[in-house]
């Protein structure tokens, strides 16, 4: 049995030692064996006896030697055993390892993916806010034009009807300078202009109310994406972990 351990091969080495040693102490058996036969039938009754004693020794020194090396071939097996054990956790731990190496490498990517996907986010919700910031101050400009032109109207209104619209309008509408004409195209145009500035309101706030909502949605989408950055990162850091011990 030839073993590449060391232990191994100093216990097959003994064995066989004791093996040689056995199969000459049989030799040396049954050469007394025969010498006492011999010596018993040429009468010789000491010579006989002596032989006897020897052979009951070398016998009883067989037997020991024989459990010896039974025992010798058990802890060889026990070795054995032992070995192919600790060859097969080898292995397991070198799977386990490349296991770990294989998630970490896609942790990390994950992790890269997750880091250009929050930028991307981040420079929408800028953009976003640069938009919901013009809008705001477009809508503020002419909310101001729209003030101005209301206090220059109140200066300049209609003396009959107080409708807020300049003379030369009304008279540029109508072609007819008339009292008449000018009261009732007047009372038409406040109304108009008064009705086409609220929508036109009412569109800019829409608008900047899509914006603003926009703006949140996707503030909460960057707090989601770095929640899962974070999480990423634990879960990164834990398999690094894990792998080291």
């Amino acid at each position: 049995m030839a073993c590449e351990n060391p232990e191994h091969a100093a216990l097959e080495s003994e064995l066989n030692d004791a093996l040689e040693e056995a199969l000459q102490m049989e030799e040396r058996l049954a050469a007394y064996e025969a010498a006492g036969a011999g010596a018993e039938i040429d009468g010789g009754g000491a010579a006989a006896a002596k032989a006897l004693e020897e052979i009951a020794a070398l016998t009883e020194q067989a037997g020991t030697l024989e459990k010896e090396r039974d025992a010798y071939e058990q802890d060889y097996l026990n070795q054995k055993d032992r070995v192919d054990n600790l060859e097969t956790q080898l292995e397991d731990k070198d799977r386990k390892a490349k296991e770990l190496d294989k998630l970490r490498r896609k942790l990390e990517e994950d992790l890269e993916n997750t880091r250009k996907l929050l930028q991307t986010e981040k420079r929408k919700a800028a953009d976003a806010q640069k938009r919901a910031g013009g809008a705001d101050k477009t809508r503020r400009t002419e909310q101001r034009d729209q003030i101005k032109v209301l206090q220059e109207l109140q200066d300049l209104r209609c003396g009959t009807h107080g409708c807020g619209v300049y003379y030369e309008t009304a008279q540029m509408m109508t072609g007819i300078p008339s009292a008449e004409n000018m009261r009732h195209m007047s009372q038409r145009g406040c109304r108009e202009r008064a009705e086409d500035l609220e929508a036109q309101v009412k569109e800019r706030d829409v608008v900047v109310e899509e914006l603003v909502l926009s703006n949140q949605a996707q503030m909460e989408r960057n707090e989601t994406l770095t929640v899962q950055n974070e999480d990423l990162r634990g879960e990164f850091n834990e398999a690094v972990r894990r792998r080291r011990n």
